[in-house]
């Protein structure tokens, strides 16, 4: 969508962003420098969705950090949390379907069932490995480690074989209705949803039919194409000394963010509002 088209609209703007990597730093997952700006959006009328594979209590303390009662989906787009603070200021219908994801004991009860054994051997889940190697591959300890572990609707592994044997391992996933994403740090198993599937579901349930509800997206790592493709606006975060992500279809606009998190999230949050000519006060 082009941007003079969204000016003939009142427009309801949303940041539908990624976390780590994107918003937070990705090596020591802060934001304190940029929490000002974050609220300052929020001060002006934009809607702050996290949509991350962090778990809900992972987002829940993020949250709390912030200062804010957010809406936010979790698990790579397994479901939606908090969906209601978005009635009566952005949609006008409760979403019904809130959790899209496939419960973690099944998942891994069809993995074990459908994958072949030589290939699960290239798999080392995190449950499986000490504490230690944990912490080393999340880059976190204690609770926050706890915490990232309390998976309801994934399960996260390290993949140690060749690019081939990750190629037939994610086609005999496809085949029973197992979706592997890859994250900045590791990869999560889970059902067929991923971090675009309530895009729709919002938009359809605009409040006002003369306002148009802009979805601008934010991410940094392979698991967030998805959500950035189907967002009128892409914002791509670069990672610490990693190639460029790369997206097959992707909106018009396209902002890609010259510094890495967290300041390249303010960075491209301010030249996508500027391509929209929204200043502060037209929120």
């Amino acid at each position: 969508m082009a941007a003079n088209l969204f000016l003939s609209y009142k427009m309801q703007i949303i940041f539908m962003t990624d976390l780590d990597g994107t918003l937070i730093g990705h090596h020591d997952f802060e934001f304190g420098s940029i929490r000002s700006a974050i609220n300052n959006f929020c001060k002006i009328g934009v809607t702050l969705i996290p949509n991350s594979s962090k778990t809900c209590v992972e987002i829940e303390n993020f949250c709390k950090r912030l200062g804010r009662s957010l809406t936010f989906i979790s698990e790579n787009g397994a479901a939606i949390n908090n969906s209601d603070l978005l009635l009566n200021s952005v949609i006008n219908n409760r979403i019904d379907k809130k959790v899209l994801g496939v419960n973690a004991e099944e998942l891994f009860d069809l993995w074990n069932k459908s994958i072949d054994p030589i290939l699960r051997k290239n798999c080392i889940f995190l449950d499986d490995i000490s504490k230690s190697k944990q912490e080393e591959l999340l880059g976190l300890k204690g609770q926050e480690l706890a915490n990232a572990l309390r998976r309801e609707y994934s399960i996260i592994f390290n993949f140690v074989g060749s690019a081939d044997a990750f190629d037939e391992l994610q086609r005999q996933c496809k085949k029973v209705g197992l979706v592997i994403h890859k994250g900045g740090r590791v990869y999560n198993l889970s059902g067929t949803h991923d971090k675009s599937n309530f895009i729709e579901a919002i938009k359809s349930r605009c409040l006002n039919g003369n306002e148009e509800i802009v979805i601008i997206g934010f991410g940094d790592s392979q698991n967030d194409i998805a959500m950035l493709q189907a967002s009128d606006i892409a914002c791509i975060v670069p990672r610490p000394n990693a190639s460029k992500l790369f997206l097959p279809n992707p909106p018009e606009i396209v902002i890609e963010a010259p510094e890495v998190a967290p300041t390249g999230w303010v960075q491209a949050a301010t030249m996508a509002l500027t391509k929209l000519n929204i200043k502060a006060g037209d929120c």
